[in-house]
C-alpha cells in the first residue's frame, strides 16, 4: 500500500508539471502539436490517478472485511495498539 500511495504522489506531481506546460501553450498566441500530447498526457495521467485512487480504496475495504471476518471467527482483535485486559 505505501508503495501505490508514492507512485499516486508521483503521478500527482507528474499532472501539476504537466498542467503547468499546457498553461504556457495557452498563453502562447502559437498552436503546436505539443500541446495537444501535454493535453493527452494529463488526461491518461488523471485517468491513471484515479484508478489508483480505487484500488487502494477497494484494498482498504478488503482488509477491513478481513479483519471483521477474522474477528468473528477466531475472536482474535489482531494487534491494533489495543491490548484486552484481564
Amino acid at each position: 500500500m505505501k508503495e501505490m500511495a508514492q507512485v499516486l504522489n508521483t503521478l500527482k506531481k507528474e499532472l501539476k508539471d504537466q498542467g503547468d506546460t499546457v498553461a504556457k501553450y495557452e498563453q502562447s498566441d502559437y498552436e503546436e502539436e505539443g500541446e495537444w500530447i501535454a493535453q493527452g498526457w494529463c488526461e491518461a495521467l488523471a485517468f491513471a490517478i484515479k484508478q489508483i485512487e480505487e484500488a487502494m480504496e477497494q484494498s482498504q475495504r478488503a482488509e477491513a472485511v478481513n479483519s471483521m471476518t477474522n474477528y468473528l471467527l477466531t475472536g482474535d482483535r489482531g494487534t491494533h495498539g489495543t491490548e484486552e485486559s484481564n
